[in-house]
């Protein structure tokens, strides 16, 4: 139940992510209710050049990994425990562009990553 819990919750801020994301590229003027301050930005992070990888954005692949956690949830969980994995250090590499790049602090992307530290942890427990 928790790790389907987790899916839902990395869903929706995957795709708030890929909607602000695409908002911030049509209309720059406007910032979304993530922006803080000039140090607190989901825009920075989402309008960065690390925020895509083989020109899909980040939050894509997002929307797909927590889609498919919650299904594969039911009876997969070595498979799970394998993407887990994977989305951690991919959390870890962009957490490190974030705040090292960037140097800006994303709440929703932050978010993401507790997100999926918890979910590593709840599908070894």
């Amino acid at each position: 139940m928790l790790i389907q819990i987790l899916a839902i919750i990395g869903f929706i801020l995957s795709v708030y992510s890929f909607y602000t994301e695409k908002r911030i590229r049509l209309n720059n003027s406007r910032n979304p209710l993530c922006d803080i301050s000039e140090s607190i930005s989901c825009s920075k992070a989402f309008s960065s050049r690390y925020s895509h990888l083989f020109l899909l954005p980040n939050s894509f692949y997002g929307i797909i990994f927590y889609f498919a956690v919650f299904f594969l949830s039911f009876q997969y969980i070595q498979i799970i425990q394998l993407l887990s994995i994977f989305a951690l250090a991919f959390s870890v590499v962009l957490a490190y562009f974030s705040t090292f790049k960037l140097k800006t602090y994303c709440v929703v992307c932050n978010a993401t990553y507790i997100t999926n530290i918890i979910l590593l942890i709840a599908v070894f427990y």
